[in-house]
């Protein structure tokens, strides 16, 4: 018999799974490393997407009417009737809860701003960089920059033009997140995955150098699990093989599926509510409506608003406003479980959508909702916190515009709020 030459299997195996592992390890870190960056700032956008809505929306609430300038040397900005110049408020409450800072412009030129430059002074009547004014004021399309200089800091930002009622642009809303920020973020998302990577390799490596033989398969299945992740793949878990062993390998995979876990909830779940979000929404909408239009069968979509939502923030606090959204989402969760979903459309918006119910079916189901909310008092440091919601609600079938539906059941919704609120519409 030939006797076997010492150390070449064991560095044979090493050249065939060690080495490949930690280049492995590095490829999904950097490909982690990019999906996560691209998730966050799909985030990011629709963050401060989201909230420009809302601050737009605020603005017009307060201040009826539309922008008009007079003065020639020294401008006076107003909306409607009310001086825009020095009123600040609104814009520094919006900065000391979400740390986001807030810019308005009057055409290329800043009226209203939370940027101030190293001495603490706003950055008022400075002028927006030209490739800013070009796509945004002058493009009319709003616009997400990933990285932008604003008064010599970098920010992830998003410009948004602002009309007046005769839909002519007048000028720009700005939205920026500083960027040491996001980086914050970002690697408090990537670190944990990067040392789960590295984790898996050394624990790889040990298994292969005592059990080669039996280890090849299952180094197969983790490597098709993690590169799924890499790809951004959610759905599949890891092969129930390896998480049911009791050793590191089994450890191997519970960490996967628990990365696995962490990014779903990132990308697809609302942090507070743990509601979908909106982007999971529009996915599931668009499975619903895909549905209805093979069976040809309607379904039915909700747009609900916490009334007068600002005003319990004003008076109890926004500790008290996160508990309203979350009771809120609990009751709404509870009863869509078997009807439909529920998710958080932004803010203290929230859509329902409803499947294999007729359009009055869904109404009364929505009355009851209203009337639950009704019921619903929050508990909130020895105070007890009355909520209403307004409702719009507008059918569709398998062919109906989803956009349009959405403006529908928007229109309802705000015609609710006009008449009264605590209502449904439609």
């Amino acid at each position: 018999m030939q006797k076997r030459k010492k150390g070449s299997l064991y560095t044979t195996l090493l050249n065939m799974t060690l080495v490949p592992i930690v280049v492995l390890g590095i490829v999904l870190t950097i490909l982690s490393y990019h999906t996560c960056s691209a998730a966050l700032n799909r985030q990011v956008e629709s963050e401060l997407k989201n909230l420009s809505y809302v601050v737009l929306n605020t603005m017009e609430s307060m201040y009826p009417g539309d922008y008009k300038t007079t003065g020639d040397t020294e401008k006076v900005i107003y909306k409607g009737e009310h001086v825009l110049n020095g009123d600040y408020d609104y814009f520094d409450h919006i900065k000391e809860d979400t740390g986001i800072d807030v810019s308005l412009f009057y055409e290329d030129t800043r009226v209203l701003t939370t940027v101030e430059d190293e001495d603490g002074v706003r950055c008022v009547s400075t002028v927006c960089n030209p490739l800013t004014v070009k796509e945004v004021l002058n493009g009319q399309s709003a616009k997400f920059y990933t990285d932008i200089d604003i008064n010599g800091k970098q920010y992830q930002a998003f410009y948004m033009p602002v009309y007046n009622s005769n839909e002519v642009c007048v000028g720009m809303l700005a939205l920026a997140k500083p960027a040491k920020m996001v980086n914050a973020a970002r690697w408090q998302t990537i670190l944990p995955m990067i040392l789960i990577s590295l984790s898996c390799i050394l624990i790889v490596a040990m298994i292969c150098t005592s059990y080669a033989d039996k280890i090849v398969h299952v180094i197969h299945l983790l490597q098709d699990s993690m590169g799924r992740v890499a790809r951004g793949d959610l759905t599949e878990k890891t092969d129930f093989s390896v998480l049911n062993r009791n050793d590191e390998i089994g450890d191997m995979g519970r960490s996967v599926t628990q990365m696995q876990d962490a990014l779903h909830e990132l990308v697809e779940q609302d942090s507070l509510t743990h509601m979908y979000n909106r982007r999971k929404a529009e996915q599931k909408l668009q499975k619903i409506q895909e549905k209805a239009l093979e069976k040809e069968e309607s379904f039915t979509l909700v747009i609900g608003d916490i009334d007068n939502f600002k005003h319990i923030n004003d008076t109890y606090g926004h500790g008290c406003g996160d508990r309203v959204l979350v009771k809120t989402a609990e009751l709404l969760l509870d009863y869509m479980q078997t009807k439909g979903i529920a998710a958080r459309w932004g803010g203290e918006e929230f859509l329902l959508v409803f499947r294999h119910y007729s359009y009055t079916t869904c109404r009364d189901f929505v009355q009851e909702i209203r009337q639950k909310i009704e019921d619903l008092e929050v508990e909130y440091e020895g105070e007890k916190v009355s909520v209403t919601m307004t409702f719009g609600m507008a059918e569709g079938i398998g062919s109906t515009d989803l956009n349009q539906l959405f403006i529908l059941a928007d229109d309802r919704l705000y015609q609710g709020k006009a008449n009264g609120r605590n209502q449904v519409i439609g």
